[in-house]
């Protein structure tokens, strides 16, 4: 009888646990894409000078992300001692 590895599920099928890194690989992928449309939609936007009332609801809110998250990378002013 041909025994199974741990790391392939029945009739060669992949794992739950192989499964589910896929998924949330997957997902993370989907989020940094996701943040990174948003920042570069932010970015084009405050470059351009753009009107926001002008855009669509799902375009005005990624933009609005992407403002925070420009937001949060800007440096912060560092304190020196003297």
């Amino acid at each position: 009888m041909a025994q199974l590895s741990t790391e392939e599920g029945l009739f060669g099928l992949p794992s739950r646990s192989e499964t589910a890194e896929a998924e949330t690989k997957a997902r993370a992928k989907q989020l940094l894409t996701r943040v990174c449309r948003d920042i570069g939609l932010a970015t084009v936007a405050q470059a351009l000078e753009m009107p926001r009332q002008d855009f669509e609801p799902e375009l005005s809110e990624a933009v609005e992300r992407g403002d925070r998250f420009l937001y949060l990378l800007k440096p912060k002013s560092r304190l020196t001692a003297f």
